[in-house]
Protein backbone atom coordinates (compact mmCIF):
# COMPACT_ATOMS: atom_id res chain seq x y z
CA UNK A 1 0.00 0.00 0.00
CA UNK A 2 1.47 4.02 -1.24
CA UNK A 3 2.47 5.79 1.64
CA UNK A 4 -0.13 9.08 1.42
CA UNK A 5 1.30 11.15 3.94
CA UNK A 6 3.58 12.75 1.26
CA UNK A 7 0.58 13.73 -1.08
CA UNK A 8 -0.77 16.90 -1.01
CA UNK A 9 -4.76 16.87 -0.93
CA UNK A 10 -5.74 19.72 -4.04
CA UNK A 11 -8.89 21.25 -3.55
CA UNK A 12 -11.20 21.32 -6.39
CA UNK A 13 -11.65 24.32 -8.39
CA UNK A 14 -13.18 24.76 -11.55
CA UNK A 15 -11.00 24.49 -14.75
CA UNK A 16 -12.66 26.55 -17.13
CA UNK A 17 -14.12 29.85 -17.11
CA UNK A 18 -16.68 31.47 -19.48
CA UNK A 19 -14.62 33.86 -21.84
CA UNK A 20 -15.65 37.12 -23.93
CA UNK A 21 -13.98 37.62 -27.04
CA UNK A 22 -13.90 41.22 -28.93
CA UNK A 23 -11.79 42.50 -32.09
CA UNK A 24 -11.58 46.11 -31.77
CA UNK A 25 -11.51 47.18 -35.65
CA UNK A 26 -14.86 44.94 -36.60
CA UNK A 27 -16.37 45.28 -32.85
CA UNK A 28 -17.30 41.44 -33.53
CA UNK A 29 -17.74 40.01 -30.25
CA UNK A 30 -17.61 36.28 -29.30
CA UNK A 31 -17.96 33.87 -26.12
CA UNK A 32 -16.94 30.82 -25.13
CA UNK A 33 -14.92 28.53 -22.70
CA UNK A 34 -11.60 29.40 -21.53
CA UNK A 35 -9.78 25.95 -20.19
CA UNK A 36 -5.60 25.62 -19.83
CA UNK A 37 -5.31 29.19 -18.16
CA UNK A 38 -1.61 29.99 -17.24
CA UNK A 39 0.18 33.34 -16.80
CA UNK A 40 0.94 33.18 -21.07
CA UNK A 41 -2.19 32.60 -22.46
CA UNK A 42 -5.35 30.44 -22.51
CA UNK A 43 -7.38 27.99 -25.11
CA UNK A 44 -11.02 29.24 -26.10
CA UNK A 45 -13.43 26.50 -27.10
CA UNK A 46 -15.39 28.70 -29.34
CA UNK A 47 -17.22 27.35 -32.97
CA UNK A 48 -16.04 30.11 -34.63
CA UNK A 49 -12.50 31.43 -33.58
CA UNK A 50 -10.74 34.79 -35.03
CA UNK A 51 -7.97 34.34 -37.48
CA UNK A 52 -4.32 33.66 -36.68
CA UNK A 53 -2.59 36.81 -35.83
CA UNK A 54 -5.81 38.68 -34.75
CA UNK A 55 -5.42 41.45 -31.97
CA UNK A 56 -8.12 41.10 -29.46
CA UNK A 57 -9.86 41.81 -26.19
CA UNK A 58 -10.37 39.27 -23.68
CA UNK A 59 -12.31 38.89 -20.63
CA UNK A 60 -12.31 35.74 -18.85
CA UNK A 61 -14.46 35.11 -15.94
CA UNK A 62 -15.99 32.64 -13.48
CA UNK A 63 -17.46 32.94 -9.87
CA UNK A 64 -14.59 34.10 -8.04
CA UNK A 65 -12.40 35.58 -10.36
CA UNK A 66 -12.29 38.49 -13.66
CA UNK A 67 -9.36 38.49 -15.62
CA UNK A 68 -8.80 41.42 -19.14
CA UNK A 69 -6.65 41.86 -21.21
CA UNK A 70 -5.37 42.39 -25.19
CA UNK A 71 -4.26 39.04 -26.85
CA UNK A 72 -3.14 37.90 -30.03
CA UNK A 73 -4.62 34.73 -31.89
CA UNK A 74 -1.63 31.94 -31.51
CA UNK A 75 -3.33 29.59 -33.64
CA UNK A 76 -7.08 28.53 -34.14
CA UNK A 77 -9.37 25.24 -35.31
CA UNK A 78 -12.34 26.21 -36.96
CA UNK A 79 -14.89 25.10 -35.71
CA UNK A 80 -13.53 23.96 -32.04
CA UNK A 81 -11.35 26.99 -30.80
CA UNK A 82 -8.41 29.17 -30.44
CA UNK A 83 -5.26 29.49 -28.62
CA UNK A 84 -4.93 33.19 -27.30
CA UNK A 85 -1.48 34.64 -26.52
CA UNK A 86 -1.99 37.66 -23.54
CA UNK A 87 -0.27 40.54 -23.96
CA UNK A 88 -0.60 44.67 -22.60
CA UNK A 89 -1.17 42.95 -19.26
CA UNK A 90 -1.78 45.84 -16.82
CA UNK A 91 -0.21 44.92 -13.73
CA UNK A 92 -3.74 44.76 -11.46
CA UNK A 93 -4.64 42.40 -13.74
CA UNK A 94 -1.16 40.22 -14.10
CA UNK A 95 -1.75 39.71 -10.25
CA UNK A 96 -5.30 39.00 -10.55
CA UNK A 97 -3.95 36.15 -12.84
CA UNK A 98 -1.21 35.23 -10.84
CA UNK A 99 -3.54 34.62 -8.17
CA UNK A 100 -5.99 32.51 -10.52
CA UNK A 101 -3.78 30.29 -11.92
CA UNK A 102 -1.64 29.70 -8.37
CA UNK A 103 -5.48 28.65 -7.11
CA UNK A 104 -5.89 26.52 -9.80
CA UNK A 105 -2.58 24.97 -9.34
CA UNK A 106 -3.75 24.45 -5.58
CA UNK A 107 -0.73 26.63 -4.33
CA UNK A 108 -3.00 29.00 -2.64
CA UNK A 109 -6.51 28.63 -1.17
CA UNK A 110 -9.25 30.84 -1.91
CA UNK A 111 -10.17 34.00 -0.98
CA UNK A 112 -6.07 33.79 -0.16
CA UNK A 113 -6.62 37.78 -0.65
CA UNK A 114 -8.77 38.48 2.33
CA UNK A 115 -7.67 40.69 5.04
CA UNK A 116 -8.65 39.20 8.94
CA UNK A 117 -11.26 41.26 9.10
CA UNK A 118 -12.29 39.47 6.38
CA UNK A 119 -12.35 42.43 3.63
CA UNK A 120 -10.18 41.99 0.29
CA UNK A 121 -6.90 43.88 1.08
CA UNK A 122 -6.87 47.55 -0.02
CA UNK A 123 -4.87 46.83 -3.53
CA UNK A 124 -7.87 44.11 -4.41
CA UNK A 125 -10.40 46.57 -3.60
CA UNK A 126 -8.64 49.38 -5.97
CA UNK A 127 -7.90 46.98 -8.69
CA UNK A 128 -12.21 45.53 -8.76
CA UNK A 129 -12.95 48.94 -8.44
CA UNK A 130 -11.10 49.49 -11.46
CA UNK A 131 -12.68 46.79 -12.90
CA UNK A 132 -16.00 47.52 -12.35
CA UNK A 133 -15.47 51.19 -13.73
CA UNK A 134 -14.36 49.84 -16.72
CA UNK A 135 -17.49 47.61 -17.28
CA UNK A 136 -20.17 49.84 -16.70
CA UNK A 137 -18.44 52.25 -18.90
CA UNK A 138 -18.69 49.31 -21.47
CA UNK A 139 -22.55 49.39 -20.47
CA UNK A 140 -22.92 53.34 -21.34
CA UNK A 141 -21.46 52.91 -24.33
CA UNK A 142 -23.44 49.62 -25.55
CA UNK A 143 -26.53 51.73 -24.32
CA UNK A 144 -25.33 54.86 -26.36
CA UNK A 145 -25.38 52.99 -29.09
CA UNK A 146 -27.88 51.28 -28.56
CA UNK A 147 -30.06 54.92 -28.45
CA UNK A 148 -31.68 53.76 -25.15
CA UNK A 149 -29.67 56.99 -24.08
CA UNK A 150 -28.10 60.15 -24.97
CA UNK A 151 -25.06 61.31 -25.60
CA UNK A 152 -25.75 63.68 -23.49
CA UNK A 153 -26.67 61.23 -20.55
CA UNK A 154 -23.93 59.05 -21.59
CA UNK A 155 -21.30 61.62 -21.56
CA UNK A 156 -22.85 62.35 -18.11
CA UNK A 157 -22.38 59.03 -17.05
CA UNK A 158 -18.96 58.55 -18.14
CA UNK A 159 -17.91 61.84 -16.38
CA UNK A 160 -19.50 60.58 -12.89
CA UNK A 161 -17.09 57.53 -13.75
CA UNK A 162 -14.59 59.28 -13.43
CA UNK A 163 -14.55 61.20 -10.25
Amino acid sequence: MADKTDRRERPRYPVSAAAEAVEPQSNMRLTGRATDLGMGGCYVDTISPFAVGTAIRVRLFSERHCFQTRAMVAYALPGMGMGLAFSETNADQSASLRHWVAELSGETMPYSELDPEGGFAPERRVAKSANLREIVSEVVGLLQQKHLITDTEANDLRQKLSE
